[in-house]
């Protein structure tokens, strides 16, 4: 999906993608704990389908495969159903309407 961004070297914002400066502060985030598992320790409901389930998504209505998403996704609903975390969303009923 983002192929052609990273072609371009541009992000949507007009910046430079990938600069050195995002490189440096991605790594200093040692010890940090991503929401999902923080949610999972703290037993609270996890976000999945805003986080993972979209990507997923986008990827079906773009037509790009998203092999690793899909397994990601698959373990991460298997790790939350274990614990009680998460309930799927329920797709909404199409409008026939008749509102």
């Amino acid at each position: 999906m983002g192929e052609r961004l990273l072609q371009s070297n541009q992000r949507p914002d007009g910046r430079n993608a990938g600069s050195h400066h995002q490189f440096t502060a991605a790594g200093s985030v040692i010890g940090h704990k991503m929401s999902m598992l923080q949610d999972l320790e703290r037993g609270r409901s996890m976000e999945i389908d805003a986080l993972v389930t979209v990507v997923q998504e986008l990827g079906l209505l773009t037509g790009v495969a998203t092999p690793t998403v899909d397994v990601v996704l698959a373990l991460v609903k298997e790790r939350a159903n274990a614990s009680g975390l998460y309930q799927a969303l329920r797709p909404q009923p199409a409008s026939d309407g008749t509102d």
